[in-house]
């Protein structure tokens, strides 16, 4: 799916406060719960399903627009557009083994993006932390719109989500900070794979990349003859 491509895996954290995706144009990209409604993309990837109650009424997984990852635990049934997985405890080479789970969707994603063949994983809003509206306002003047700060914070002292105008999300008070540093820390079992953190405002411990710097090289070609980690499963594992 992603054969010797680059894979952008976007969340929803406040850091992409007035970020314009279509810098992100011709890209690979994943997309975690609700961050489906930023961006277009390659891959939807969910566990629970808090993400469905959360959606309901505006969100569909066997009639979305991209492909769907969904654990087994999400009450969705597999489809030919869904492709259910099971909880692994730690990153796996195969989805027979199922994929890394932890606290955050995008321990799944990026384990799929490694899967699916990904040269570089680079993850965009995946802040594991409450930003105040100091740093809501910076994050917005770095992304080129300033005043996107307020339409995010919406009168709020802090901030995790960038869509939480939109979503009543399951974990948005500031007292579940701990979890986001536990969270976060689940992130270091991909540390010496090709997995990068682009906010700046980010709790991960993942190297950090500027996303100006990673642009300045276009998306990669995909390689003649390059195959993923998936060799003798390929064909099963790959999401058609």
């Amino acid at each position: 799916m992603f054969n010797g491509k680059r894979v952008f895996i976007i969340g929803t954290g406040a850091s992409l406060t007035g970020f314009d995706f279509s810098r992100l144009d011709g890209e690979k990209k994943i997309a975690i719960n609700h961050a489906y409604r930023l961006t277009p993309h390659d891959l939807h990837v969910f566990y629970d399903a808090s993400f469905l109650e959360e959606s309901r009424g505006v969100y569909n997984p066997a009639t979305h627009t991209a492909k769907v990852l969904a654990g087994r635990n999400s009450n969705v049934r597999e489809h030919e557009n869904v492709q259910l997985f099971r909880r692994a405890d730690h990153v796996t080479p195969s989805f027979q083994n199922g994929l890394y789970m932890g606290m955050s969707s995008a321990l799944p994603a990026i384990n799929a993006a490694l899967i699916f063949g990904a040269s570089e994983v680079f993850l965009l809003g995946i802040d594991c932390r409450f930003l105040t509206a100091d740093e809501v306002a910076q994050a917005a003047k770095r992304n080129g719109n300033p005043k996107a700060a307020a339409d995010v914070l919406n009168g709020a002292a802090f901030a995790h989500h960038v869509t939480q105008r939109d979503v009543r999300h399951t974990m948005a008070t500031q007292d579940k900070e701990r979890k986001y540093m536990q969270m976060a820390g689940q992130f270091n079992a991909f540390a010496g794979r090709p997995v990068y953190n682009l906010s700046p405002f980010s709790n991960l411990q993942l190297p950090y990349r500027s996303l100006d710097d990673v642009l300045k090289v276009g998306p990669e070609a995909e390689k003649p003859g390059q195959k993923t980690d998936i060799k003798s499963n390929q064909k099963k594992e790959k999401v058609k």
